[in-house]
């Protein structure tokens, strides 16, 4: 399930399994700065997979993915920042062909 989170989405697993997880986070330009996607706990205390790098001024795309066991109920949450000096969006959506940018993939493998 999904629910807010801060300015984000925390999402709760419904089961005891393993799961296969993958976010894509697409950073607009700007200026230049590291980017970084991380996957935590909902308490922020235990990051699972992270991804981050240099940015700007052109686009940064940033991904991970993680396949791992988890209990029923856990929480997760995305975390994406950037250190470019000012307020930075994601480019989610782009063009010709439409591609979606900033995805998050959650999949019960078993």
């Amino acid at each position: 399930t999904r629910a807010t989170s801060g300015t984000g989405h925390k999402f709760t697993l419904a089961n005891t399994a393993t799961y296969a997880i993958t976010a894509v986070v697409r950073f607009a330009a700007g200026t230049a700065g590291s980017r970084f996607i991380e996957l935590r706990d909902a308490a922020q205390t235990t990051g699972y997979v992270a991804s981050g790098g240099q940015g700007g001024p052109a686009a940064a795309t940033r991904t991970f993915s993680l396949t791992k066991g988890f209990t029923a109920g856990t929480e997760l949450v995305v975390i994406a920042a950037q250190s470019s000096g000012g307020a930075l969006s994601t480019d989610y959506q782009g063009t010709s062909p439409t591609v979606y940018r900033v995805r998050l993939t959650i999949v019960q493998l078993g």
